[in-house]
């Protein structure tokens, strides 16, 4: 599975979000077994193309839409998302890591959609 989707927020900021085939290979052979070939798993990108401004929530809530349509459209789909460490990102709370933040708001972005 390869997409690639483009989302500007109107103040010259723009994000892009990739999915692109999952590095089976390693996957032990038992967990491989265990989902079948039926599974695809995917990794999903999200990055900043350009622009710096604070990220709004409605380009927030546009990317979980986006993904949640990919989930919709294939549905035996698993995303591989991982948060970096090298590329630190602005937060009020300096004392949570940027992977702890990005996984927090990513949570909460998702749980939004879903009671939405």
């Amino acid at each position: 599975m390869d997409i690639s989707i483009s989302i500007n927020s109107g103040f010259q900021d723009e994000f892009r979000i990739i999915l692109s085939p999952f590095e089976n290979s390693i996957i032990p052979d038992e967990i491989r077994s265990l989902l079948g070939e039926s599974i695809e798993i995917a990794d999903i990108t999200l990055e900043r193309v350009k622009g710096d401004n604070p990220t709004n929530i409605n380009i927030l809530l546009k990317i979980s839409s986006i993904i949640a349509e990919i989930f919709e459209d294939n549905p035996n789909l698993i995303l591989y998302f991982y948060c970096d460490d090298m590329h630190d990102i602005l937060r009020r709370d300096k004392k949570i890591t940027p992977q702890k933040f990005r996984s927090k708001l990513f949570s909460r972005m998702f749980d939004k959609y879903i009671t939405s």
